[in-house]
């Protein structure tokens, strides 16, 4: 028989084994109440959970988390999916998250998909195996199918994928920042920073921010009596090199053009660059926007203008969410949009 999914593992103050039936003995309440304080499920007093709390403390307990797994048949982990940890828009989201797990004594089982999908079902399959709780999917654009997919919680942070667009299952939320108005917002600095001529480089895949964005910046432009479809362009994953290429290959042509909205900060860094190589300085020469506020945006000569995602409240959030999925929560709404912000700094300062 599993032992109690109570019992602890670490040695109190006398050298002695703690458990959740000694608890109750200590603190004179029953094993049930001390249970309920434990886990944070409520129906006590706060003089209660106090003086519980204060015996775990003193005696060192601790959860038996592996018992516990073995009788519900899932562990205190959650899966969390990620593309490239080396991106610190993702890391960023992905710390934030683990962080507040730990907080309330989950694990976090990361894996690392480097955009491949075979890679990302191999991870979920490992998942499945160790008996998860549930997956924050950071950045995925991919749907599964199968017990996994369909038994268990699932959060969904910055992007939907296309196949979940019309979903309605209990099973799926998603997380996201304003795309649409941040797109919209950083036109408008540009355009009030003075630029008539503005074109942006966006990527070519479609998921939902870059569509989300680029709709923002669409309505802008137009908003100001300015064409759009003819000065935005594309790369397929648009990398720092993807971003330098295309406004060298724009200058090659002869286009004139005072402003620039990068669908990243390091496309806008490698846009500054190229600039910088043919003698333009931003922003004199031309005005730059960037979107993120990734640390390299703040650091760099010029310092960038940006929109700022709130990237810890995101990662917080997904794993808020997924805590309160787990608890039965039945008030947890299906989709949150977290507002952005103009970091405003030195390439669109006059």
């Amino acid at each position: 028989m599993a032992e109690n999914s109570e019992s602890g593992k670490k040695m109190g103050e006398n050298g002695e084994k703690i458990s959740i039936k000694k608890l109750s003995e200590i603190t004179g309440y029953s094993v049930a109440t001390v249970s309920r304080v434990i886990n944070n499920v409520g129906r006590y007093s706060k003089e209660t959970e106090n003086k519980i709390k204060r015996a775990i403390r003193q005696y060192n307990y601790v959860p038996n988390m592996i018992a516990k797994g073995l009788r519900t048949n899932q562990i205190p982990t959650i899966g969390i999916i990620v593309p490239d940890i080396t991106n610190e828009f993702f890391s960023r989201i992905t710390l934030a998250a683990q962080t507040a797990l730990f907080k309330q004594s989950y694990s976090a089982f990361i894996c690392n998909t480097n955009e491949k999908k075979a890679l990302e079902e191999r991870h979920l399959e490992l998942m499945r195996a160790n008996h998860i709780s549930g997956v924050i999917f950071v950045c995925s654009e991919h749907v599964y199918e199968g017990d996994l997919y369909r038994q268990i919680p699932r959060v969904y942070v910055d992007r939907m994928p296309a196949a979940l667009e019309e979903d309605t299952s209990d099973q799926f939320y998603l997380i996201q920042s304003d795309n649409y108005e941040g797109g919209r917002m950083a036109i408008r600095e540009l355009v009030n920073s003075g630029c008539k001529r503005i074109i942006s480089i966006f990527e070519k895949r479609e998921i939902s921010p870059k569509k989300e964005r680029l709709r923002g910046v669409k309505d802008e432009l137009s908003a100001h009596g300015m064409q759009s479809d003819e000065n935005i362009y594309y790369a397929q994953n648009l990398t720092f090199k993807d971003s330098y290429d295309i406004v060298n290959q724009i200058l090659d042509e002869g286009k004139s053009f005072d402003g620039i909205f990068c669908y990243t900060d390091i496309s806008a860094l490698g846009a500054i660059r190229a600039l910088s190589n043919r003698g333009i300085s931003a922003p004199r020469g031309v005005r730059v926007v960037g979107f993120d506020d990734v640390t390299a945006a703040g650091h760099n000569t010029p310092s960038i203008t940006t929109i700022h995602q709130p990237m810890e409240e995101m990662g917080e959030m997904a794993a808020n969410v997924m805590l309160r999925l787990l608890q039965a929560d039945d008030k947890v709404e299906k989709r949150y949009r977290l507002p952005v912000k103009l970091v405003r700094r030195e390439t669109t300062k006059c």
